[in-house]
């Protein structure tokens, strides 16, 4: 859902906020895709013990892919 709301905001509404807000989603998703056992957390100390043992975590802060995707969505935007 959350590429679909990427492709929608950045080629057809032409929103940043929305481009912006998908781009952040879509890295969450897959965070939450690469450590399955997070969202099944009974309690905050359990996800508190299963976050500091995740991978990708870098996702999260943000990797090179995230930085790219943002500033050539936004100027994409900007110069169409």
């Amino acid at each position: 859902m959350s590429v679909f709301g990427f492709v929608n905001s950045i080629f057809f509404d032409q929103s940043i906020f929305f481009a912006l807000t998908s781009i952040a989603g879509i890295f969450t998703f897959l965070f939450a895709f690469e450590n399955p056992k997070l969202l099944l957390s009974s309690s905050w100390k359990e996800f508190g013990e299963r976050v500091d043992v995740a991978t990708g975590k870098e996702k999260i802060t943000g990797t090179p892919w995230y930085y790219a995707t943002v500033f050539f969505a936004v100027l994409y935007i900007m110069l169409v």
